[in-house]
């Protein structure tokens, strides 16, 4: 029995296949592009998890969680696409928090978050959500994660606001200019990952002024709109998935200090999937 966990998010996808249940390291791992399973349509995610094909083809279950993957159409799309190159398999799909919460909170009670290229906040208890915080997505939220990092460095950078050192070094490193920005947030086809792929930069640039203030003004109004709330209502720890929380774990821990000293991030994981067990 080869069971297969993926946890996908907007940018990457991890996949890794066990031989059989219980066993703590996968016999195979594949990396691939990420996608938002309310964005695409079935045939669009079997062209994103074609570079899959042989280790989805393989597996006897599947166990799939995705941005995007909410109840009804988005999830069933993504299940439809998995059937395609592994039609006998049992295919369970589920949105991207519950391989935090089954990574980090299986058996106790905490506030599980990712923060990746987007951001979910969630209290878990025992494996099941008992209490969230609504995610109002890129455009609207997602205050701390990768994509809501690259629109306020984009919106500096594209309104003449960033230093001049920075813009160049911006040009650089990325090729951008101010109109091609503008074409790939408004006509891209990922403006999410796109903004979201800016995070290094940012983390790089972190000792500059005006990118401290940036992080400052992301973390700091990530933990009021996404921990706070959670916190006043559950006395319990908190836990973080996702490359920034992983990478920002600093800037987000200062942020919370300032606003509620007695929290505390007691996990952090890049990658839920290593935390899981098959």
């Amino acid at each position: 029995m080869k069971t297969l966990i993926a946890d996908c998010g907007s940018t990457s996808a991890r996949w890794a296949l066990f031989d059989s249940a219980g066993k703590s390291a996968p016999a195979a791992t594949v990396t691939t592009p990420g996608f938002n399973a309310s964005a695409l349509g079935v045939d669009e995610i079997k062209r994103v998890i074609t570079p899959a094909a042989d280790i989805i083809g393989s597996a006897n279950v599947i166990r799939f969680y995705g941005a995007g993957c909410r109840k009804g159409e988005p999830s069933e799309r993504v299940a439809e696409a998995l059937a395609a190159f592994a039609p006998e398999a049992g295919i369970t799909v589920m949105p991207d928090i519950y391989a935090s919460i089954h990574a980090l909170a299986p058996d106790d009670t905490a506030l599980v978050a990712i923060v990746g290229t987007g951001v979910n906040a969630v209290v878990a208890s025992h494996g099941e959500i008992i209490d969230y915080v609504t995610s109002t997505g890129y455009i609207l939220g997602d205050h701390g994660s990768g994509a809501a990092l690259g629109r306020s460095l984009m919106d500096m950078y594209v309104s003449g606001r960033l230093p001049e050192t920075l813009k160049k070094a911006l040009e650089a490193e990325y090729g951008i200019t101010p109109s091609s920005v503008i074409d790939s947030v408004y006509r891209g086809t990922s403006p999410r990952s796109f903004l979201g792929s800016f995070a290094p930069f940012l983390l790089r640039n972190a000792g500059d002024p005006a990118i401290a203030g940036l992080l400052d003004n992301s973390f700091s109004t990530f933990v009021s709109v996404s921990l706070l709330p959670l916190l006043t209502r559950h006395h319990v720890d908190i836990r973080l998935s996702g490359s920034i929380a992983f990478h920002f774990r600093p800037y987000i821990e200062k942020s919370l200090a300032a606003l509620m000293p007695e929290a505390r991030i007691t996990a952090v994981t890049a990658n839920p999937i290593d935390c899981i067990r098959s």
